[in-house]
């Protein structure tokens, strides 16, 4: 009788141990289980969907997440990614399949900041998914590296590339316009190679420009004024800046007892908080909610905090919803992975920039939580009725695509005509000029409408001028780089559907 009365308070204590919170200053302890969850999630493609993760425990669990092997990867699991990646061609490079593996995932757009926090690759690619063109090509240097290569990074007083040391030899391969160019032994040609020959640029052997990357960076990649950044060799160098990248020390997410994350969320979920990036992020949500002082730790960059109760981030406290709040965030200059809640009682949602080009649904989606206290996560597939919104430009690029085509099969019946307005003296009445051009060629216009829409970009031109000086630019980089046909043509089309703010962040 006693030693079953000895076996079932050892079970009794077990159960203690297994089902209560460790010890936390915090009154906020984690649950010690750690265990491996594997959930299917059937889906309808044909709508919109998100995942919903609910903690329905009192503890916080910690915990990783892999979402059909896309999201959320570490930097080992990318290199494997661009290893296994299928060929385009058979004997493929495994340096150019990484130059695909970060177009295919990164945008090349505004910089979301220009702290050194910004370059991780983990961040990059499962978090804002966007930069610059420093930032792509120090991404796909960094991966070049980790997949045994030999890598710098050039500076060409306008513009920034990779190169890799391939076969023997220098290759550049350009992540943001989407293009390498090959030289007469139909090999990649390096930086110092295209200095000495930049018709490789203008009139290229082969054309190796990838259609995921917009019709206006496109054309620029094959420009004059992109020769001649290449041909300038005085100012072109090799930067060092960024021989040390911080890592992220912890990827895993933790999510308080009956806290519930989402992903991806619209920005037209976000209320009262106006976006200060651009506008095709989406996010991912977490809301918590509690008498007691919570913390909240993501490996995502965080964007915005909507709700009531004050938030305690870098040591500095704030109420939610006040200007200093959103301020501190758009500042960017310090990655927050930690924020601690409180205020009797609060209910706050925290809003993170999450990657959709790395989020893959499928009909069936296999969601993996591994960690502690995954035993309290339940998961499911729920589709909002909100949408995301389309910038002018994803609307345009099939549209310019086809101009694009057009022009390069009659690209002597259209020359003979833009002659006259090819000067090197970068004017705005050169510019008028080839769009006047490439307007009359346009069956599908009658006179008047030629004439308003010839009226229409002349207008818009002046006045982006007008604003990049005004922002301490120098306008004549925008009219060097309108002195090439095939951007005046990608301009000409924007010009007519989109309207000036956006216009604004495709010039700058």
């Amino acid at each position: 009788m006693l030693k079953k009365r000895i076996i079932l308070f050892a079970i009794f204590l077990g159960y203690l141990f297994f089902t209560s919170c460790g010890d936390s200053k915090k009154n906020q302890g984690i649950n010690p289980v750690n265990s491996t969850k594997n959930i299917i999630l059937l889906a309808d493609t044909t709508k919109p969907m998100s995942i919903e993760i609910e903690n329905k425990g009192k503890c916080t669990s910690n915990f990783s997440i892999k979402l059909n092997s896309g999201f959320y990867l570490d930097e080992n699991e990318m290199i494997e990614e661009i290893k296994n990646m299928p060929s385009e061609y058979k004997g493929e490079p495994l340096e150019r399949k990484a130059w695909r593996y970060v177009m295919e995932n990164i945008k090349f757009s505004k910089s979301l900041t220009s702290e050194k926090w910004q370059p991780s690759a983990v961040l990059m690619v499962n978090s804002f998914g966007n930069g610059l063109c420093s930032d792509l090509a120090l991404l796909l240097s960094q991966t070049w590296k980790k997949l045994g290569f030999q890598s710098r990074v050039w500076g060409l007083d306008g513009h920034v590339v990779p190169e890799v040391f391939a076969n023997g030899r220098w290759q550049m391969y350009d992540p943001s316009h989407g293009i390498y160019y090959i030289n007469t032994n139909k090999e990649p040609a390096g930086v110092e190679e295209l200095a000495q020959h930049p018709e490789f640029i203008t009139n290229p052997i082969e054309r190796n420009a990838r259609n995921n990357r917009s019709p206006f960076s496109m054309v620029i990649g094959t420009s004059e004024a992109m020769a001649e950044l290449y041909s300038t060799a005085s100012n072109n160098s090799v930067d060092s800046w960024h021989d040390t990248i911080p890592d992220l020390n912890n990827l895993m997410f933790s999510l308080p007892g009956g806290a519930i994350m989402r992903f991806p969320v619209s920005n037209r979920a976000i209320a009262t908080y106006k976006s200060f990036i651009l506008p095709e992020y989406s996010f991912l949500s977490v809301n918590v909610s509690s008498t007691n002082v919570t913390e909240l730790e993501i490996p995502l960059v965080l964007y915005a905090i909507e709700g009531r109760g004050k938030v305690l981030i870098d040591s500095v406290e704030f109420q939610i919803g006040s200007e200093e709040l959103k301020n501190y965030l758009k500042n960017l200059s310090v990655f927050h992975q930690q924020i601690l809640f409180s205020g009797e009682p609060f209910n706050a949602t925290a809003y993170y920039l999450i990657n959709k080009r790395n989020l893959s649904f499928k009909t069936k989606n296999n969601l993996i939580l591994s960690g502690i206290g995954t035993d309290s996560l339940f998961s499911k597939i729920s589709n909002p009725e909100i949408t995301e919104e389309q910038s002018c430009f994803s609307l345009m690029d099939s549209i310019i695509m086809d101009q694009l085509k057009t022009y390069q099969d009659n690209r002597e019946k259209y020359n003979k005509q833009l002659a006259p307005f090819r000067s090197s003296a970068f004017k705005i009445e050169n510019t008028i000029g080839m769009a006047n051009v490439f307007i009359g060629f346009d069956k599908k216009l009658n006179g008047s409408q030629k004439k308003e829409l010839l009226s229409l970009f002349e207008e818009k031109t002046k006045k982006i001028l007008t604003k990049v000086s005004a922002k301490g630019k120098h306008p004549d980089k925008i009219l060097k780089l309108l002195s090439d046909p095939g951007v005046v043509l990608v301009a000409l089309t924007y010009m007519r559907y989109c309207n000036e703010e956006e216009l604004m962040k495709l010039f700058l």
